[in-house]
């Protein structure tokens, strides 16, 4: 094998991969979805539960005909199915003699933050008008700022929304929020800690995104540019392709978590193109569960 890469180096630069900051941040995406990733390989069109968490509301005094202990109340634990039906790829192609000076691992890592992104704007781009209804704010990044974030909460609250509140915004937007006045004297008042140590403000777990802003679509003619949930609103599943049985000898397979995801690398060097051909993979599914605990953000 003309290659100079072996699959003891595509091992120790996959599993260097979870401590790259840019790719942990971009599964931290996710969070404001329920999800489920699978820690082991599973087939596309594999079904995978979901456990979602129920609004508890609606407590009651214990009464022992009526409201005893074995009284089931209005919180629920569901376990939703979510079909891996989607298999997201990225393939790099590397002449040979290239290979010296390959950096294997910022090459997994590009591959691996190709997939993330995609499986990411898949769901982003289902995120429109016709399924979430009107807009919880309409308007540009630079008149975003904590006021906006305070109404958002009364409109959370107004529509039920559970406690574990996410706000997926473009960066623009957050950046703004950060920016505010009354953020700013908070951050003196807290000994000057930095802006960026808000994680949480109004209740809403603060999701920054370079990559809302590319969505697709009906998405992209409606503007979105972020939303706020309760992790109600969407499921996400994901797991490592099965590959049992399909590979050959010259194939190398490696695999990763990052963040608690996990993606799949798979590496053979062809010898009539003398190229390195390295793949990122995973199989990933979402299902809609209640369009009422999500609301859309758009500009304009």
């Amino acid at each position: 094998m003309a290659s100079t890469v072996t699959s003891l180096d595509l091992k120790m630069a996959a599993d260097g991969l979870p401590a790259i900051p840019s790719l942990v941040k971009r599964v931290d995406e996710f969070g404001g979805f329920s999800s489920s990733f699978g820690a082991s390989a599973a087939i596309e069109g594999d079904v995978v539960n979901v456990p979602v968490y129920g609004i508890t509301a609606g407590a009651d005094a214990w009464n022992k005909s009526s409201n005893h202990y074995l009284t089931a109340g209005t919180d629920s634990v569901t376990g939703v199915g979510v079909t891996l039906d989607q298999r997201i790829k990225q393939t790099a192609l590397i002449e040979a003699k290239y290979l010296p000076r390959l950096d294997l691992k910022m090459k997994l890592a590009d591959l691996a933050n190709a997939v993330l992104q995609k499986c990411q704007l898949n769901v982003y781009n289902t995120i429109i008008n016709a399924t979430y209804g009107a807009a919880a704010f309409t308007g540009v990044a630079s008149t975003f700022d904590t006021v906006d974030m305070i109404d958002l909460e009364v409109l959370a609250n107004d529509a039920k929304f559970g406690t574990d509140r996410a706000l997926v915004i473009a960066d623009s937007y957050l950046a703004n929020v950060k920016k505010s006045d009354p953020l700013i004297a908070l951050r003196n008042v807290a000994g000057g800690n930095g802006i960026d140590s808000f994680a949480e403000l109004a209740g809403f777990k603060l999701i920054g995104s370079n990559l809302i802003k590319s969505v697709t679509g009906t998405a992209a003619t409606e503007n979105l540019v972020g939303f706020m949930t309760d992790k109600t609103a969407i499921a996400i599943a994901s797991a490592y392709v099965n590959t049992d049985g399909i590979m050959d000898s010259g194939v190398s397979i490696e695999r990763t978590v990052i963040g608690g995801f996990p993606i799949q690398f798979r590496m053979f060097y062809d010898r009539e193109t003398d190229q390195l051909s390295i793949t990122a993979e995973c199989l990933f599914g979402y299902n809609v569960l209640r369009s009422a605990a999500l609301q859309r953000i758009v500009s304009a």
